[in-house]
Parts: C-alpha cells; structure tokens; sequence
C-alpha cells in the first residue's frame, strides 16, 4: 500500500488559497478607505483663565439666588434662560468670543466646496448642577453648532462618578446591525475647568449623575449660522442714475444732482 506525506500548511496561510492571497495583497495596494457622514467634535483647553473663571462663577452663583430658573434636559441642578450675554458683562463677552473664535475655525476644517460668506448669532445659558444631579440625552433643534464651556468642572473624582459629558451615535440603527458588541454608539468627556467643546446640534448627548461634593457650573451654547447675502453689482444704467442723479425710494430718481444743489 502506497502512503501519501501531507504537505504542512502554515498557519500563516491557513484557509487562504493562492488566489485569496493575491487578491488580499491587490486590495491592500489599491483599496481606497474613507469615513463619510463622520460628525465632528471640537475641544479646545483655555490656558490662564483661572481669573475670568472665578469672576464667571461668582456672577452664576449670585444669579441662582434671585432667579428661579428654568427646567429643560435637566433633572436637578439649576439653568437660566437663554439671556447669559446680557448680564455677564465683560466676561461673558469674553466666553462669546471665544465661542466665536472656535466656531470660526472648526468650520473652515469642514472643508466645504464652495465657501460663503456667512454669520454665526450666539446665544447661551448658565447651568449649575450639584451631587446627584443629571440632564437626560436631548438634541439642539434648529442649532449648526452647540456647545459648552466648563466654568468649574467640580470635584476631581473617579469617570464612572463625575458626570461626564455622553454622546451617541446620531444613526441609531449603526448600534444593531454594524459589528454589534464591537463598534461602539458612545463616547464619554470627562469635564475639565476651561475646556470647551462644539459638536454639530443634531448629535445627540446627555450628561450622567454627578457625585461631587462641590458645585459643577458650565455655560452652553447654540449657534446659527446665517448667510451673507452677496450685493449683485449694478447695471451701468444704474451706475449712471447713481452718479449723476439723488434717489428717493418712495418716488424714485428726483433729477440732476448739480441742478438740485444749484
């Protein structure tokens, strides 16, 4: 009886034929990988703030004690109306344009095709909130970019126990049917004094309990951006009318200018 020797396979190639390994080592050279519809989230660290942060903080405080407040993603904890920029002074100027500055970056990464002119109109809200206090998962409606500085990000304590900040993935169905178990639909910030982050207002986030002892104060935003409109250039029938002749918009062209002024 004639016995046949098996040839070893390597692990290494194991379960691969010839083919699939050319194919693997094709696609390697000339796949092309790209992430589409990503969502942008922005941090930005304020060195030496510590003097506009005590000044904040104070402002906020005494703001708690005469204003009742208002109750939106927030369970527990205290939030002002959306009024923040007109009674914080000099400092809340300074929170605004930092927003601005960072808006205005943040959206050049966005690498849009056609650039336009364009506007952001900011408005913002103190929120203050103590052991035991939390907001529920919520949305911006109508806001491009939102978000929020942290005046005093409280007690440093473990993740699972300071109130960090969540977002979730904005396509629900990725958690169910893309590698479940191994893609994760959550990201978790751990807040920091001075730190401030944007993301776009349609992502979806929410802040856990926090069990510090001393109070958390953060300031958060929303913006919208408005298009500039671009002036079309006049006629040179209009540029004529208005060299020579004054203009009424009620009753139009009221006749040569150097006969008006004679």
């Amino acid at each position: 009886m004639l016995k046949v020797k098996k040839k070893n396979i390597s692990s290494k190639n194991e379960g691969f034929t010839p083919c699939n390994l050319i194919n693997e080592q094709y696609v390697k050279n000339k796949m092309q990988f790209f992430n589409w519809f990503s969502t942008p989230f922005v941090q930005c660290q304020w060195e030496n703030s510590e003097s506009l942060n005590s000044n904040l903080k104070k402002l906020i405080l005494e703001r708690e004690k005469i204003d009742s407040g208002v109750a939106r993603s927030n369970d527990g904890g205290w939030q002002s109306a959306g009024d923040f920029y007109r009674w914080t002074g000099e400092s809340g100027k300074i929170v605004k344009e930092r927003f601005l500055s960072l808006i205005k970056i943040a959206t050049k990464k966005l690498n849009f095709p056609e650039t336009k002119s364009m506007d952001f109109h900011l408005y913002s809200w103190a929120c203050i909130n103590r052991k035991g206090h939390y907001n529920i998962d919520h949305i911006h409606p109508m806001s491009t970019w939102s978000g929020v500085y942290y005046v005093d990000a409280g007690d440093e304590i473990n993740k699972d126990k300071c109130g960090c900040f969540e977002a979730y993935h904005p396509n629900v169905s990725h958690v169910t049917s893309f590698f479940p178990g191994l893609s994760s639909g959550i990201e978790a910030l751990q807040p920091k004094s001075s730190l401030m982050v944007l993301f776009p207002g349609y992502l979806r986030h929410g802040v856990r309990t926090y069990y510090g002892n001393r109070p958390r104060i953060c300031i958060p935003m929303n913006s919208m951006v408005k298009f500039k409109k671009k002036k079309k250039p006049l006629s040179p029938l209009s540029q004529f009318l208005s060299k020579n002749y004054d203009h009424d918009e009620t009753i139009g062209y009221l006749g040569d200018k150097k006969e008006r002024n004679a």
